[in-house]
């Protein structure tokens, strides 16, 4: 039900807010299939997130639609596939010089590569320093949760533990 509220709310928005989220309904209900593990249906809602979203360059979304067709080819063990979207999400983010979307980018990294088992390819400041570039985050703690994965994987299990204690705080002192 959830998935329809959000396609009936969209024809609303769309008008009222001149293009700004473009194509989140689509990527709201790809991450739905996904987690249904319906693959198809997930892989055809970010390829329309990603249509609906070029016509008024919502680059949050645009990015966010590739990374998860990138966890579609993981899923299946599309390693070469997967990466060659990661390409895509770093050329797409370098070549148009997004600055706010550095962190999202740095985040997708980081997920493929410790998808992948290698630690070592994670840009470096989520184990030097996990606050990363301060830009607008696209999902809450995405970048600590990146880094405290990061950490653990890399044998670092009390440092990823207290990335972790300070997001709880942050949690906690934000109401959620």
């Amino acid at each position: 039900h959830m998935v329809a509220y959000f396609f009936e709310y969209a024809k609303y928005a769309d008008r009222v807010k001149n293009g700004c989220g473009h194509g989140y309904e689509y990527l709201f209900a790809g991450e739905a299939a996904y987690c249904r593990e319906q693959m198809d249906e997930a892989a055809a809602m970010f390829n329309s997130a990603m249509l609906k979203a070029q016509r008024t360059a919502q680059h949050d979304i645009i990015l966010n639609a590739l990374w998860n067709l990138g966890r579609i080819e993981l899923y299946y063990g599309n390693h070469k596939t997967a990466l060659a979207l990661l390409g895509e999400i770093e050329n797409y983010v370098n070549e148009r010089s997004l600055a706010g979307m550095y962190e999202l980018r740095d985040c997708a990294i980081a997920y493929f590569y410790l998808q992948l088992g290698d630690a070592d390819r994670v840009p470096a400041w989520f184990t030097e320093a996990p606050a990363g570039p301060e830009t607008t985050p696209i999902s809450f703690a995405r970048k600590q949760l990146t880094s405290a994965h990061c950490l653990h994987m890399k044998g670092q299990a009390a440092r990823a533990y207290a990335v972790l204690l300070q997001l709880e705080g942050q949690l906690q002192g934000k109401g959620r």
